[in-house]
């Protein structure tokens, strides 16, 4: 199986993205819309990627196939240095774990701001 993100900008506003999924023998097997960022389990039975499942945005997981997708918890923050250095999701060798960053900006945030301009 291959997955890969296909990127549009044919309407107004942020391109967005179709995650594909294909068989190398039989081709495609299905298409998520606005999503993204595929990664696979190391067992080959699960999906990780960025997009929306029951009624929520972040990061979801569903079988090989791409169905059964069930959201796991939004992605704000980052776990890099600079942005798009890194990888925002990460499975455990086992396939039964997903390690993420969820980062919310603390008050240390708003105070570094206001002191910043002084």
């Amino acid at each position: 199986r291959i997955a890969y993100t296909i990127t549009n900008n044919d309407k107004p506003g942020k391109p967005y993205g179709h995650l594909i999924l294909e068989t190398l023998a039989g081709g495609a097997q299905g298409k998520i819309e606005n999503a993204g960022g595929p990664l696979w389990s190391p067992d080959g039975k699960w999906i990780a990627y960025r997009g929306a499942a029951e009624g929520q945005r972040g990061l979801i997981v569903a079988n090989a196939g791409g169905t059964g997708a069930r959201f796991l918890h939004a992605l704000e923050g980052t776990n890099a240095p600079l942005p798009h250095m890194g990888e925002p999701y990460a499975w455990s060798p086992d396939s039964k774990q997903l390690v993420f960053v969820h980062a919310t900006p603390g008050p240390e945030t708003a105070e570094a701001r206001s002191s910043a301009g002084t």
